[in-house]
């Protein structure tokens, strides 16, 4: 659990600094990082829950209302809690290309996954 946490701590890091040396911009940087992190974990969640309904036929998600309060819920988590703090600012990450590779596939696998299951899911309906 330590071990996940430090990645994700790695993850938002990550995200923050693309937000401020790339695009380079000072504004408001905490908010749209918790955005892209919320983003993120709202497509994983959504892809393992895809795979349930696709495997055992479980609808537990029928309204969009439920959908954006899970979103919100998520955002609210990661703005609040973790990333608002700095924590991750405090863990002397440093920045590799090992780093880099690594948040990049993650980012990438995430949003092939969510499509590959969109895509099953939606075959199947």
């Amino acid at each position: 659990m330590i071990k996940a946490m430090r990645l994700y701590n790695y993850l938002i890091y990550r995200i923050y600094y693309f937000y401020i040396d790339i695009i380079k911009e000072n504004d408001l940087p905490f908010f749209i990082t918790s955005i892209v992190i919320t983003i993120l974990v709202f497509f994983n969640i959504f892809s393992i829950y895809g795979f349930i309904v696709n495997l055992y036929k479980i609808y537990l998600i029928n309204e969009i209302f439920y959908l954006i309060s899970i979103w919100i819920l998520i955002f609210i988590f990661n703005y609040i809690i973790i990333v608002k703090p700095g924590y991750f600012l405090e863990m002397n990450f440093n920045k590799t290309k090992k780093g880099t590779l690594g948040v990049l596939l993650y980012i990438l696998l995430s949003i092939v996954l969510f499509i590959i299951v969109a895509e099953i899911n939606r075959s199947n309906t």
